[in-house]
């Protein structure tokens, strides 16, 4: 029974374990389409597929560290006002 389980969330483990962006979405088609062949094949590719070395965002993986934004001076407005809208969104990592 134990080795069944296993088998039917090997795509959801190794997505767990390289810590790929969609690991969420290969668990819920895991489970719920999982039993088809077709569910489990789409998981197990979604879990295995190569990430592209810039889509993880700094930190991916850890508590708090994924969650940055990005903020670019448009010219319009004055470089205080960008840096003080940055400082109210993004929180460092610990």
């Amino acid at each position: 029974m134990f080795v069944l389980l296993f088998v039917y969330f090997l795509p959801s483990l190794i997505a767990g374990r390289r810590k790929v962006p969609n690991a969420g979405s290969v668990f819920v088609l895991n489970l719920f389409l999982g039993w088809t062949l077709i569910g489990w094949v789409i998981a197990l590719s979604m879990a295995v597929r190569t990430v592209p070395a810039g889509s993880r965002p700094p930190g991916a993986g850890r508590m708090g560290g994924g969650a940055q934004m990005t903020f670019t001076h448009c010219g319009r407005c004055p470089p205080g006002r960008v840096r003080r809208e940055r400082a109210a969104w993004v929180v460092e990592p610990r």
